[in-house]
């Protein structure tokens, strides 16, 4: 675009949305307050806004950035910029093109001290009832509103976790009395993955408890389905327990004092379904996960909804 006739701007409470080529948004700022002024080619300013939604679902809250970028506003640097995000501090820098073949994007950010409850909110997940902190970092760059343009990797780490496991962990603990896997309490836990022209791959999902380590990786694809190459370790302790229910269903594992059995999680993310059960027991049980809300809401303890009671009948009177 042409430079703008502009050498200073100012913007109070003002709602801002970015959209892609059908109209929904891709990152919505709400209360958003600007203030810039050219200084010869470039523009520096400061931008806050105490609300930030990126798609439909990830919320941040209180960002402050300083703001720079050429004349003509055909880029704009946010270096560096801070926000909350489950309740823990966001810290980084974005930069973003206007041009309208090609708007890209760049984010480079590091999330400290989030806690796993409000974090789970922040990303629409609902209340929770799990516990503990979450780090981690996140590099990823693209065309926005193409998917399949986006490239990065990022990493999740977590300790002093507890969490409600999933349906089927929990089916499998009371079939084998594993006290562990009716409330896992994690003393180490850590997801790394990456973003491959739009495919999100989990590299390493590592969840360790005293007794047990869930593992896998495996991709999500572009339309929702998974293949996830899975794990189920047990320590020395387990396996002396287990022997005589399992048999030869147990392998030696890598890691050095554990056996496992393998399963995979599979079929769409909405719908996902797992082998464990069948590969425990040896009989083809259908291992349907209940749709990906009852996956969320196995693992991080979301309350399930009551049904309401019937209502009371009303004696007929005696004539």
């Amino acid at each position: 675009p042409p430079p703008l006739p502009l050498r200073s701007i100012r913007i109070e409470g003002g709602d801002f949305s970015y959209l892609d080529d059908k109209g929904s948004p891709i990152l919505t700022l709400k209360g958003l307050t600007m203030r810039g002024a050219l200084n010869g080619e470039n523009w520096k300013g400061s931008l806050n806004a105490p609300s930030i939604v990126i798609g439909s679902s990830l919320i941040f809250r209180n960002l402050h950035a300083a703001l720079t970028g050429p004349a003509n506003l055909s880029q704009l640097d946010l270096s560096p910029c801070t926000a909350s995000f489950g309740g823990g501090s966001l810290s980084g820098t974005a930069s973003l093109t206007s041009l309208r073949e090609s708007p890209s994007f760049s984010l480079t950010l590091h999330l400290s001290d989030s806690r796993l409850e409000k974090l789970l909110s922040d990303a629409s997940l609902g209340t929770s009832s799990a516990q503990g902190r979450v780090t981690g970092d996140l590099r990823l760059t693209g065309t926005a509103g193409k998917g399949s343009t986006m490239n990065g990797e990022g990493n999740l780490l977590c300790k002093e976790v507890t969490v409600e496991p999933v349906s089927f962990l929990k089916q499998i603990g009371q079939l084998l009395n594993i006290e562990e896997l009716k409330l896992l309490r994690l003393s180490e836990g850590k997801c790394l993955f990456r973003v491959d022209q739009g495919r999100f791959v989990v590299d390493d999902l590592f969840l360790r408890s005293e007794n047990l380590i869930l593992a896998a990786k495996g991709p999500l694809d572009s339309t929702g389905q998974l293949n996830l190459e899975s794990r189920l370790l047990f320590n020395e302790n387990l396996t002396r327990r287990l022997g005589g229910l399992l048999g030869n269903k147990l392998t030696p594992a890598p890691e050095q004092g554990y056996t496992q059995i393998a399963f995979r999680v599979s079929g769409p993310a909405m719908n996902p379904r797992t082998d464990l059960l069948e590969r425990l027991t040896g009989i083809r049980i259908g291992g349907d996960l209940g749709g990906l809300g009852g996956l969320i809401q196995g693992l991080f303890g979301v309350p399930k909804p009551q049904a309401p009671p019937p209502p009371a009948q009303t004696p007929r009177p005696t004539p």
